[in-house]
């Protein structure tokens, strides 16, 4: 499993205390398919239970088969490895899930 973690959230407003719990994870403006040995950067957001982004949520990104996509974390991108659906999880410490399947097609 490949793995990497990344700060979620660009800051936001309104927070009040307790609410820095994950209830969901969103991918920001995904890629819904990429080209084999394309790589492209990806994004997920922590949300408390008002909808607010979690400002340092640490998430847990990784693909369910590398094979198919792989996640640099260092860099914070996905490439295309092998043609299918290419299936990613972002995971937060209190176990709230984050989906998103990526279709890699040839180029």
């Amino acid at each position: 499993m490949i793995a990497a973690w990344m700060a979620a959230g660009l800051g936001c407003t309104g927070l009040a205390s307790g609410d820095d719990e994950p209830f969901a994870i969103v991918f920001v403006n995904p890629p819904t398919n990429i080209q084999i040995d394309q790589t492209l950067p990806i994004t997920a957001r922590a949300l408390n239970r008002g909808g607010d982004t979690i400002a340092g949520a640490m998430l847990e990104l990784f693909a369910e088969n590398p094979d198919t996509l792989v996640v640099d974390a260092a860099a914070g991108t996905i490439t295309g490895r092998l043609a299918g659906a290419g299936r990613l999880v972002a995971s937060a410490p209190n176990d709230v899930l984050g989906r998103l399947t990526v279709t890699v097609v040839a180029p």
